[in-house]
């Protein structure tokens, strides 16, 4: 997220155990806001990047809504529609 801020990014995140952002030690200065995971939060983004592999999650439907999907975790291993979107990183 840091790296990303630096860049320009505005970077907005979500998560099913955190209604908001937990302070951070090493990262207070992090302007990330958690957001509610939907088709329009989805599809306003450039990319969604998958960096925790949750149960919770749908991802043929993260894939579905999604303009560009970076998995770091191999979440989207069953995804059978809109791979040509997924980059696995």
């Amino acid at each position: 997220m840091e790296l990303l801020e630096q860049r320009g990014a505005t970077v907005v995140c979500h998560d099913p155990a955190f209604k908001k952002i937990p302070p951070m030690r090493h990262y207070k200065h992090i302007k990330a806001k958690a957001v509610e995971l939907n088709e329009k939060a989805l599809g306003e983004a450039d990319a969604t990047v998958i960096v925790t592999d949750h149960t919770a999650y749908d991802y043929p439907w993260i894939v579905k809504h999604s303009n560009l999907v970076i998995d770091t975790r191999n979440a989207c291993k069953g995804v059978t529609s809109g791979l040509e979107k997924v980059i696995k990183a």
